[in-house]
Order: C-alpha cells, then structure tokens, then sequence
C-alpha cells in the first residue's frame, strides 16, 4: 500500500516515525513533515527549555551531527533522513496542510492510507478526503476524555493511573473522529511527562500496524464514535499550572531520560 505519515520535525515525531517504519518497511512510504511552533512553546520558562530540547537541540544540531558521521552498523533510531534512505521513502517539509498546492501533491502521491502522529496541522475536508482508505491520527491522550493539546501532563495533573494513546479517524472536528483503538501504558509520576510521550507514541504506532494488517487481510474495521457527555477539551497549560506541577514533584522533562534516549542514536 501508499501509505503517507505526517509527523512533527522534532525529537518525538522521529521516535514515533521510527517505530512506524520499521512496522510499515513493506509499504510505499512518504513522510510530510512540519515544523509548526505554537507561540506558548516559545514562552520563557519551562516551555522554551522543553521545546529547545524537543526540537531545538536535535534538528540544528544532534541530527545533522549524526548525518555527517559514517556509520558501519546502523543505530536502533535514524534521523529523518536516515530514515528516508533506510525505507526509500520521499519526504517533505508541509507548512500548510490544506494549501490548493499541497492538495494538488497529495493527489499525485494517491496514497491508500494517511496517518498523523504529532502533526500539529489541522486537516480540512479536502484533505481529509484525499487517502483511500482514510486519514488517521494518533493522540496522545485518552479520547473523548482527553482532547487538546499536552494530554500527558493533564493525565498526570488528573492524578490518573494511565493514559492512552488514541488511534482514531480524523474528520473535520479537532480529536473528534471516530475512535479505531487505544493504546494504555501506565502512569509513572517518577518520570516525566516527555517520558509518557514516548511511551504513548510507540503504543500507538503498534496499533496502527495492528490496523494495517487487518485492511491487508479484509477484515472489518471496527470505529466506536466518540461520547460528547465524556468530552473534555484542554489548552495549552498556564505558567500558572505548569508551576504548580513542579511544585506537587512533577517533572516536564528529565535529562538522565533524554541521555538515554539519545543514545539510541549512536
């Protein structure tokens, strides 16, 4: 199959693309990739440090570094662009997912299947109707319950005892489509809230893999839609709230956590 993943050009939309990958190796693969920053990552504080290491730190400087180095044996994770060659897949920077031009090229892709995993774009009705078999989403938080942005941190704030990471299809709404699976892992308020992405995006590239195998074999896909009674919608978090987690003993991010993951780059 054509199977087109739209992911965030950071840290954890490598980590998410490169479990997606090796799940999909088989696949025609295009990667689309954006690099939207919303203006409250860029605040003083705790959002610009995470958002330096997020993105910042491996895309000017860790990713080009591993680009330039030869390599005899292959690391457990690729850059982007050892991905694109690994896989042979083309890849692109989107900036507007819904742009007349961008329509235009996701025609001539004519993909089967369309995924977005920490996209950050909101995709229309034009775009949405584009793939054959659909266009999905992975979100990092238990859906209906947690739509909206930074669902990690409010599961831990919420004092849950796990949070899910949700494959549904999108449609027109934002994290209102219909719901295919969720991926559980469970909470640990020993690590922090970086740490529960990583862990939710890999679950949820395992159930999309799962979800491919079925269309593969023409088995009926199953979609629950999602309860507006159990919706809650949440925003980007205040400094405000940020603060208060930290003090309860919450962590946004962790460097012995960040060492170990960049360590599966070499």
């Amino acid at each position: 199959m054509r199977i087109v993943c739209c992911v965030k050009r950071d840290l954890l939309g490598n980590i998410a693309l490169n479990r997606l990958a090796k799940h999909l190796e088989r696949h025609e693969l295009t990667f689309l990739l954006s690099d939207k920053v919303m203006p409250e990552e860029r605040t003083p504080g705790p959002p610009a440090d995470q958002l330096f290491f997020e993105r910042d730190l491996p895309i000017d400087h860790i990713f080009p570094a591993l680009d330039a180095c030869p390599k005899k044996d292959l690391p457990r994770r690729l850059t982007f662009d050892g991905l694109a060659r690994k896989y042979s897949a083309t890849m692109e920077t989107i900036a507007d997912i819904n742009a007349p031009e961008t329509i235009r090229r996701l025609h001539d892709l004519e993909p089967d299947i369309m995924l977005s995993n920490r996209f950050d774009l909101i995709f229309r009705t034009e775009a949405i109707n584009v793939p054959r078999l659909g266009l999905f989403n992975l979100h990092p938080g238990a859906l209906p319950q947690y739509r909206g942005l930074y669902a990690p941190f409010r599961a831990l704030v919420n004092g849950e005892s796990r949070m899910g990471c949700t494959l549904h299809a999108i449609d027109p709404g934002i994290d209102t489509g219909p719901v295919m699976d969720i991926a559980w892992i469970n909470a640990d308020r020993s690590k922090s809230v970086f740490w529960h992405y990583v862990q939710l995006y890999m679950g949820g590239a395992d159930i999309f893999a799962e979800l491919m195998t079925k269309l593969e074999d023409g088995q009926e896909i199953k979609a629950t839609p999602q309860q507006e009674a159990e919706a809650t919608y949440y925003k980007y978090p205040s400094s405000e709230e940020l603060e208060a987690f930290r003090r309860a003993g919450g962590k946004l991010f962790d460097t012995l956590e960040y060492r170990e993951i960049l360590s599966t780059y070499r």
